[in-house]
């Protein structure tokens, strides 16, 4: 599977360059190359990343102290980009201490030259999941199991997302929390079903505080604490959902295409099959949840809605 991942490879070789190019293109992975930090601070004030490798010694900045720049750099597509970027620094060095002090730069891992396969795929699997959310051994579990079963499940979880945010926040502003605790249950649930065990947990966490603030059960923490906890860690748990929700579809798009047989695609040319004409109305019932988030004022809401049109729009078309 071709992944979508990009990755920045800063090292003052040439030749270890291209050994480190040859092992991600093997894991399907596309990236810059680059040689020394000032390269580096280039390239990253052009794009995001998914993940950087730095090779420790090199002629003027080490990996350390490019560590450190990139960790003060402001800027990127998404906040706290900088701070966030998972940075992982290469060294031939056997030093325990060097390795200290390359974590306490802002490093998130170390890995030893020359660099291995194995432990590049497991720094992949830790910092880049094909899926946010689901780890690579869930992942494929599910896909080994029932691959095109597996992408029906994760198509209906996706479709039904943006309902998800447009529920939990009508119940959130209307302080109903037991509306609230039903929607994260739910939520916890689906989680499982798709193997997103991370996130079923942090939604479990929700709706036991949920109940909580509706008495129905005691959690040990007062009513402004347990909302607190819910203003701060729901929009963390709808960003995680809205963050996995294209990779989720790129997965079940390289199992199902969902491309037209001839024959239906024949029979579309005569008359609208019953999907398409059940597409369309889902089209309008996207505009109307547009025109009602903007009418509240939900910038945020609406930009959402138009994005879920956009996305429909285009598979129509197809």
């Amino acid at each position: 599977m071709k992944s979508k991942k990009h990755f920045l490879v800063v090292d003052d070789s040439e030749l270890s360059l291209r050994v480190t190019e040859m092992l991600l293109n093997s894991f399907g992975i596309s990236g810059d190359y680059v040689s020394g930090a000032d390269a580096a601070f280039t390239a990253l004030s052009r794009r995001d990343y998914d993940l950087v490798l730095i090779d420790y010694l090199m002629p003027g900045m080490n990996g350390i102290e490019t560590v450190e720049v990139i960790r003060r750099m402001a800027g990127g597509q998404r906040r706290g980009y900088y701070a966030n970027l998972p940075i992982i620094i290469l060294t031939a060095e056997e030093n325990e201490e060097l390795v200290a002090e390359m974590i306490a730069s802002g490093a998130n891992g170390v890995l030893t030259k020359p660099l291995q396969a194995e432990d590049l795929k497991k720094v992949m699997s830790e910092w880049t999941p094909r899926v946010h959310g689901i780890s690579d051994e869930s992942l494929d579990a599910a896909l080994a199991e029932d691959p095109e079963g597996f992408a029906e499940l994760v198509r209906i979880f996706c479709e039904d997302i943006p309902a998800k945010r447009a529920r939990i926040d009508a119940a959130l502003n209307a302080a109903d929390y037991e509306e609230y605790t039903v929607e994260v249950h739910r939520i916890k649930g689906e989680c499982k079903i798709i193997n997103a065990n991370e996130l079923a947990e942090a939604a479990k966490v929700l709706e036991f505080t949920g109940k909580a603030i509706t008495g129905a059960v005691p959690n040990g923490k007062n009513d402004e604490d347990n909302k607190m906890t819910v203003l701060v860690d729901t929009p963390k748990l709808l960003y995680a959902l809205e963050q996995m929700r294209p990779e989720l579809l790129d997965v079940a798009d390289d199992i199902m295409p969902g491309e037209e047989e001839p024959a239906a695609a024949a029979e579309q040319s005569e008359a609208p099959s019953a999907v398409r004409k059940d597409e369309l109305e889902k089209l309008l019932r996207y505009a109307d949840h547009a025109l009602e988030s903007l009418g509240d004022g939900d910038i945020q809401l609406t930009s959402e809605w138009l994005e879920e049109i956009k996305e429909l729009t285009v598979r129509l078309l197809r």
